[in-house]
């Protein structure tokens, strides 16, 4: 058994069905991200970086970063993406050291892809998924979910100061994915709704 990966770094233990690593933030720097999770949002990871900065020295982080690894070898970030990008920003404002400050990584062994949706449901259980973030297949459209995330990206660059990182933020600002979820679900009512007076004119046309 290897005791250490040149990116996990430092095996703690090997459970069969997932390791556990105890990786610098250095090591996890080019770490690939789940495609299909939610979108990084970096003012959320800045407003995790000012509290971490305000609050706990030395930085504490919560949780556990979650990746999965497929029998080729290949590995993405599943959960924990903000809190990582966080300590990306610690370091690069020299808050933090990325060489010595470590964090616990899990990793699962995965036979295909497809098992990540799973068990990316079964870790975010605790804190619902909206439905725009689901996996594909889980009730999501990527169409249309494609198109609502380039719209609000748009509004975010023009109107950064409208948005805030907190899920019930004070008025005027809301929550960036609040309004992407609300939007997509509009979306997906209207488009139910015509589908299903299709289904009822096509039943009528059958029975005249």
């Amino acid at each position: 058994m290897q005791a250490t990966h040149p990116v996990l770094g430092q095996l703690v233990a090997d459970m069969g069905y997932k390791k556990i690593y105890c990786a610098s933030i250095k090591q996890l720097g080019d770490v690939v991200i789940w495609e299909q999770q939610r979108i990084l949002r970096k003012e959320r990871a800045h407003a995790i970086a000012r509290e971490k900065a305000r609050r706990s020295f030395p930085v504490k982080l919560p949780g556990i970063i979650t990746l999965y690894q497929l029998p080729d070898g290949q590995y993405k970030l599943l959960d924990g993406q903000h809190r990582l990008a966080a300590l990306k920003i610690l370091a690069d404002t020299g808050i933090i050291n990325k060489d010595t400050n470590f964090c616990l990584v899990e990793v699962f062994a995965l036979e295909k892809e497809s098992e990540a949706r799973a068990l990316f449901l079964e870790i975010n259980s605790a804190m619902p998924v909206k439905l725009i973030d689901m996996p594909d297949g889980i009730g999501s459209r990527p169409d249309i979910k494609c198109i609502i995330d380039g719209a609000m990206n748009r509004m975010l660059s023009r109107y950064p100061a409208f948005f805030k990182s907190s899920l019930n933020p004070k008025l005027p600002h809301i929550n960036i994915d609040n309004l992407r979820d609300d939007l997509y679900q509009v979306k997906n009512k209207r488009q139910r709704r015509g589908e299903g007076k299709r289904r009822e004119a096509c039943i009528s046309n059958r029975q005249s």
